[in-house]
């Protein structure tokens, strides 16, 4: 029991606002949703289709304006059954990390979303992710950007995890990101024509507890879609410039 409202604190913290540190519903649905994901879903060792690390191939920068998919219980007014609040059970990350998918993809896989403005061009969808629960899973906020086309165009993360490597291997391998010198736990970015355009940063927790493993690490993730004009957020580029000048 300790271990899961660790865990439901470190969610919170992740999605960042008073709507899930304060809600007694949402508490409840996360704490469901843990037990589900911890009773159902396969360990590292037995994903079936795992992403290894040789394979080939802002966030919470405003307060969410309008909220999809309300509903708090197991089904809908008319007994149609809810998609779990954490998302439906993912074993590979590309299933989630991916830019063929639209609005609607992610309402019928997602029972709570939240909307918010990157900025005038770009709308987005954010819902709690809770991959599972073995060391090299995620857990936080994960945003859905789309354009006015309905065409995703950027994908951010900021959350926890125990274990970078599945992460990284999905960063470098499919989005061409490579690994630049830091003093954190890591740092990765892909450039075009020497400008950033996505970047993983990767940084070890203020204070890392036995009961709570999951959150040695802390996740910010900015994915922009290839081939697009759009460039890297400000926000994350700020960030960036940050670490330079402290030398990272």
């Amino acid at each position: 029991m300790i271990r899961r409202m660790l865990f439901l604190i470190m969610l919170s913290a992740a999605i960042g606002g008073p709507m899930l540190a304060f809600d007694p519903a949402i508490k409840k649905q996360l704490t469901d949703s843990w037990n589900q994901v911890a009773s159902s879903r396969p360990n590292a060792t037995e994903r079936s289709t795992p992403l290894a690390a040789t394979s080939t191939t802002d966030e919470l920068l405003a307060t969410p304006s309008h909220t999809i998919n309300p509903t708090l219980a197991d089904q809908g007014p008319t007994g149609v059954q809810l998609p779990p609040l954490e998302g439906a059970p993912i074993y590979d990350l590309r299933e989630v990390f991916r830019f063929d998918v639209s609005p609607q993809w992610v309402t019928n896989r997602w029972a709570r979303i939240s909307t918010v403005l990157a900025n005038t061009e770009l709308k987005g969808m954010r819902t709690p992710l809770v991959t599972g629960t073995a060391p090299d899973d995620v857990a936080g906020s994960l945003t859905y950007y789309f354009d006015q086309r309905h065409q995703l165009q950027r994908i951010t993360f900021h959350g926890f995890t125990a274990d970078e490597r599945r992460l990284v291997a999905l960063l470098v391998n499919e989005y061409e990101c490579k690994p630049l010198a830091t003093l954190d736990r890591g740092l990765y970015v892909s450039k075009r024509s020497g400008k950033p355009m996505s970047g993983l940063r990767i940084t070890h927790a203020p204070v890392v507890r036995a009961s709570a493993p999951h959150s040695q690490m802390k996740i910010d993730l900015e994915i922009n879609r290839k081939g697009s004009k759009l460039r890297m957020s400000d926000q994350f580029r700020a960030q960036l410039r940050l670490d330079e000048r402290a030398r990272r």
